[in-house]
């Protein structure tokens, strides 16, 4: 699914003046990967924009960002790319 430009165009400026909850630094605009599951299912999303603490580095999500990776997920689930990564128990 092609996300509409005038959407992530809404998204842009979306954290300018915004300080981090955690250590009050500055919240910039970045584009980064996210992980999500549901049960067994493991996704991840590439270039996902999203406030980033110039400080500690925690990301903060727009809701309207969470419900465009959840209608990613929903129409994209059967053929989205599928990779291989190793699955490694610490033991």
């Amino acid at each position: 699914m092609k996300t509409k430009k005038n959407e992530l165009e809404e998204i842009a400026g979306f954290w300018d003046g915004e300080t981090c909850e955690y250590c009050h630094g500055i919240i910039i605009e970045r584009r980064v990967e996210l992980y999500r599951h549901r049960g067994k299912d493991r996704f991840l999303f590439e270039n996902v924009p999203a406030g980033v603490c110039s400080s500690c580095g925690a990301h903060y999500f727009s809701a309207h960002v969470l419900k465009m990776l959840d209608r990613i997920k929903q129409k994209h689930e059967r053929t989205a790319e599928r990779v291989a990564i190793p699955l490694m128990q610490f033991t």
